[in-house]
């Protein structure tokens, strides 16, 4: 089953997606000091979403809607996202200092 969103197909969205995947894991970020899953979710995890949901736009295209459980693609791509951004504000938030 082909997906198409506004007359594009799908596979055309899931290319521009994993090329953004691409882009954003090329692409770093400004030095932010930060350690552990922080670390992690600021380095990694935009790009990391944009894969996500490029193999949603592919395997939709590819595999039929019924019974399947493809529909968590996307909101674990939502999950991530959030993930990221808390990440990023924890990581780029001054730090109050107790004078």
């Amino acid at each position: 089953m082909n997906i198409s969103i506004a007359d594009i197909p799908g596979p055309a969205f899931g290319i521009a997606c994993a090329a953004l995947a691409l882009m954003f894991a090329v692409v770093r970020p400004r030095k932010i000091y930060a350690v552990g899953a922080a670390r992690l979710f600021v380095r990694w995890g935009h790009s990391a979403v944009w894969l996500l949901l490029a193999t949603w736009f592919f395997a939709r295209s590819a595999i039929p809607s019924e019974a399947n459980a493809l529909w968590l693609l996307p909101l674990l791509a939502g999950f991530l996202y959030a993930a990221y951004l808390a990440a990023l504000v924890a990581v780029t938030r001054p730090s109050r200092r107790q004078d």
